[in-house]
Parts: structure tokens; sequence; C-alpha cells
């Protein structure tokens, strides 16, 4: 036995050599990453952007009239005939003014426009922004709605401060464009007596308020000594009469009881008068 012994011890001692080495090596191995829910986050901190506040932004003003005469110095006072009381029961202070008129080369009627419309800029052709026909048209219709703008009754702004507020007669547009004969039926007939009947063919004093938008800007057409340009302004407003001429036959046929019907034509008569002579 005892020279079997050292054998013995070598080959025991080798074994656990052997076991320390691979032991040994199993600990170098890399291990796997960690799962990401695992891993501790580390939020970098980042540098705040700064605020810019932001520069005004410089628009150079608009010339409406750059590429246009120059106004005339005088203006014809009969181009705003003052409303006669005797004539038109009228509203004084109907639309009252909301600003002074604005400085600047614009036609007398439309700065009087200005100054009393509320917004007056949305009223403006944007995509023609120098045509103060159109401006002065679409003002006047905001100034009306100023006047009155309740269902049953119709205002108009007659200006320097002064309207009248009608009660609608119970005739539709429809029955009026009915009446106009073919013949009499102009560019603008479609678009008022019936397109607009959609929207306005319970309020026929609605045609009025168009006449009034086209006198208006032709009084600033004439006021600016504007020539071919926008001269159709006239025309609108002449061809305009004529379907509210047959307007007041028709409402003398189906509401002959209406109240205001003398008063409906003074107003008529007035609004003729007020065009200027092209």
């Amino acid at each position: 036995m005892q020279t079997y012994y050292p054998r013995a011890v070598h080959v025991y001692a080798a074994a656990i050599l052997l076991w320390w080495l691979i032991g040994n090596a199993k600990t170098q191995v890399v291990s796997p990453p960690p799962k990401p829910e695992s891993v501790s986050r580390v939020t970098t901190a980042m540098p705040r952007a700064e605020a810019v506040s932001a520069k005004p932004v410089s628009v150079q003003s608009f010339d409406y009239l750059a590429k246009h005469p120059a106004l005339p110095d005088v203006f014809s006072a009969a181009l705003r005939q003052p409303v006669k009381p005797d004539t038109l029961k009228v509203v004084s202070g109907a639309c009252p003014p909301l600003r002074k008129p604005p400085e600047g080369q614009y036609p007398p009627i439309l700065k009087e426009l200005i100054s009393r419309v509320d917004q007056p800029d949305r009223f403006r052709d944007h995509q023609d922004p120098t045509d103060l026909v159109t401006w002065t048209h679409e003002l006047s219709h905001g100034a009306n709605s100023q006047v009155w703008n309740k269902k049953g009754k119709h205002g108009l702004y007659l200006l320097d401060g002064k309207g009248i507020v009608l009660p609608h007669p119970s005739i539709t547009i429809e029955q009026v464009a009915h009446a106009i004969p073919p013949e009499k039926r102009g560019k603008i007939y479609k678009l008022y007596l019936v397109d607009q009947r959609r929207w306005w063919n319970d309020s026929p004093l609605y045609l009025l308020d168009e006449q009034l938008a086209y006198t208006h800007g032709a009084i600033a057409h004439s006021q600016m000594g504007w020539t071919d340009r926008r001269k159709d302004t006239y025309q609108s407003a002449r061809e305009m009469e004529g379907y509210i001429r047959e307007m007041l036959n028709v409402i003398e046929r189906r509401d002959p009881d209406y109240p205001e019907m003398e008063q409906l034509r003074r107003l008529v008569d007035y609004q003729s008068s007020r065009l200027p002579k092209k």
C-alpha cells in the first residue's frame, strides 16, 4: 500500500488543480447584458432652448390708388344729396361712427363708411385691394345690417348718419322674378333674383340693399374720377332699379294693404336720383 500512496496523492492533487483551473476559467466568461428593464436610465441634462421673442414684422402700407388717377380736388355736392325729412321717415343716428375717417386719398363716401362699419377691412376685396368701388359696395351692406339685422324688417343706410327701416311686404323674390319679362332680364338677374332666393326669398327688400350698394359704388367711382374701370356698377344699379319697380307692381297686386307703400315708392325714387349720371 505504501508503494501506491504517492501516486494516489499525485492523482488527487492533479484532480484538485484541474478543478480549480476549470472553475477559474468559467469566471472569465463575459456574462450577457442585462435586460432593458433592469437598466437604470440615466437622464442627460440637455440645454434648454433659449426663447426667442418674435420680432414685429414691418408691413408696408399699400397705396390703393397708386395705379389710378389722383382724386379731384373738389367733389360735387350733388353726389351726396341730403335726405329730406319731409320726403322720407328717416332714423337719425342709425349707424353711429365707430372711429375717425381714415386719412389718405379715399373717396369721401368710402371714408364715411369705413368710419361707421365694424371691422371694415374684412369687406375689402383682398384679391384686388385697389378696387375701392367693390369695397364701398360691400361696406354699404355692412352699414345696412347695422341699421337693422333682425328678421321681418330691412334697414338701409343713407349716409350722414341717417337710415330707414321698412317691414317686408308679403311677397317673395320668386314672385318678382316671374313678373319680369325675359327680354328685360339683364346680367345680374340670375344672381339676385334666382340664386339668392335660397337665403332672401321671403325678404324682398333685400333687392333695395343691392341697389343701394351699387349706387354707393357708383358714387365712389364718380368721386374718384375713374373712367372705364368698374363702370359696370352704374349699369347694375340701373338694372336693379328696374327689378325693384316691378316689385312695386307685385306688391300692389299681392299685398295691397302694405302699410309702407308710399315710403317705399319715395325711397326708390330717392335712390334713383342719387345715382350719378354716366
